[in-house]
């Protein structure tokens, strides 16, 4: 390998002088992912109820606290796509890289599919019904 250019690149994720990136210790960042924990456990146990027994008329009467809060769920994980998007994280060394040009296509190679897929789905489940 050429050490100039390794080294270079290593520079080129690590540097943290990028505006908007959002680090993975901070308070925001951990709280936004234990209200995301607390959302998937509820849905994990709502969701098969809400299958088995609610009728269809009521899956999208707004006038609902069930529908309104679905709704805010399914918003919350669209974002958190958008979060993602700027949030640093740790490489196969440990290394924090905070470089925009490194973390949309980590997260693109990783997660996003799944992510993109379980929000979007979820919101076109409700408004198709």
């Amino acid at each position: 390998y050429d050490v100039e250019w390794l080294q270079s690149q290593n520079a080129l994720r690590l540097s943290s002088n990028h505006r908007c990136v959002l680090m993975p210790f901070w308070k925001f960042t951990i709280v936004w992912e234990l209200v995301a924990a607390v959302m998937l456990c509820y849905i994990a146990v709502m969701l098969p109820v809400q299958v088995a027994f609610d009728d269809d008329s009521s899956l999208w009467d707004w006038e609902s606290p069930q529908v309104t809060f679905d709704f805010l769920m399914d918003l919350f994980f669209i974002l958190d796509v958008f979060r993602n998007c700027v949030t640093a994280y740790h490489d196969a060394f440990g290394q924090l890289v905070a470089n925009h040009r490194a973390i949309l296509p980590h997260y693109l190679g990783g997660w996003f599919t799944i992510d993109f897929v379980a929000s979007v789905s979820s919101s076109l489940r409700s408004a198709r019904s």
